[in-house]
């Protein structure tokens, strides 16, 4: 987070936007087949909407910030995690 503020504050002057995206738990090919079943049912039922993230999630994030419905938005960082930070 402080180095997204950082740079937003150093580059803001010349209308650069800088954000970071925080994932939690994306089960990509290699996380689904090497974590155990068990740690993935604990994370799952840390996250308030019950669901698995995937890299979509992720894209979808990133397709926000760098898009113009985002233009008002500078040294965030969006938590992609299913709630996960809320539920604990």
């Amino acid at each position: 987070a402080g180095l997204t503020i950082t740079f937003a504050r150093e580059l803001g002057g010349d209308g650069i936007r800088v954000n970071a995206i925080s994932p939690g738990l994306i089960l990509t090919e290699t996380i689904r087949a090497e974590l155990p079943e068990a740690t993935k049912a604990r994370v799952k039922a840390m996250q308030l909407i019950g669901a698995d993230g995937d890299e979509s999630d992720i894209v979808e994030a990133m397709l926000y910030l760098t898009s113009p419905a985002a233009r008002f938005v500078t040294g965030e960082t969006l938590r992609v995690t299913g709630g996960m930070a809320a539920g604990v």
